[in-house]
C-alpha cells in the first residue's frame, strides 16, 4: 500500500476486500487488517525499527562518518 500510494483506509473498503478475497483468500484471512489504523500502525513500526537498526549501524562503525546535503 505504501508503495503504491493507496490510501490505508481502502484496507475497510468491500470492494477493495473482495477484489484481494478474489485474488487469494488465505491473504484476507490470515494478513490484511480491517482497520486502515492498523496497516498505518504496522508501517510505522517497521520504520521506526529500521531507523533503530540504521542508527545503531552508524553509532557502531569504527569509522568516522561525515553526512552532507548539496541544496
Amino acid at each position: 500500500m505504501a508503495d503504491s500510494d493507496i490510501p490505508f483506509s481502502m484496507v475497510a473498503n468491500m470492494r477493495f476486500r473482495n477484489l484481494l478475497t478474489f485474488i487469494s483468500p488465505d491473504f484476507m484471512t490470515s494478513l490484511l487488517p480491517k482497520h486502515g489504523s492498523t496497516a498505518r500502525g504496522w508501517l510505522n513500526s517497521y520504520y521506526e525499527e529500521l531507523c533503530q537498526s540504521i542508527k545503531a549501524e552508524i553509532y557502531n562503525t569504527p569509522y568516522k562518518i561525515y553526512i552532507s546535503f548539496d541544496l
